[in-house]
């Protein structure tokens, strides 16, 4: 059985400070603040852990359509025992 796991890393939005929240032809910049999953990724992820222990023999995958912030996220994944 294959398991696929869409995820999403979005910024944390309360790092920003008052002053960060200028807006500047309509863009916020939060190139600096730090990514991090939506509790609803993160309880997916457990979920298709679980099913592949519960199951023994499942190959995981995890896909996410981001750029490099991603890739802390999917090193972490790969050490947890997702395949892809």
């Amino acid at each position: 059985m294959r398991i696929c796991v869409c995820i999403s890393p979005a910024p944390d939005l309360e790092m920003l400070a008052e002053e960060d929240w200028v807006i500047e032809d309509t863009h916020i910049d939060v190139s600096f603040v730090k990514q991090q999953l939506n509790c609803f990724d993160e309880s997916a992820l457990e979920t298709a852990l679980r099913l592949s222990d519960a199951l023994g023999s499942c190959r995981l995958t995890a896909l996410t359509i981001g750029g490099r912030e991603s890739e802390n996220f999917m090193k972490t994944l790969y050490a947890l025992g997702f395949d892809q």
